[in-house]
């Protein structure tokens, strides 16, 4: 996927007409889970952080669950 979304951003595709269409990727929809198998781990338990949002760490959040990490 992500040589795909490089060419379409270098090369571009052609249209109907032969015009070339260069595009990218601005944002995605999803939730934690889907986001993760996106681009980053889709297992947390072997993670070190929970989520791509959040700043707490395993090993913090096991000593103090109300710490908010490293902000």
């Amino acid at each position: 996927m992500i040589a795909d979304l490089k060419e379409m951003e270098e090369s571009g595709f052609k249209i109907h007409n032969s015009q070339i269409v260069k595009g990218s990727v601005v944002a995605i929809v999803g939730d934690n889970l889907g986001s993760h198998c996106i681009g980053f781990t889709e297992n947390f338990s072997t993670s070190s952080h929970f989520c791509r949002y959040c700043l707490v760490d395993h090993v913090t959040f096991e000593r103090d669950p109300l710490s908010l990490g490293s902000v």
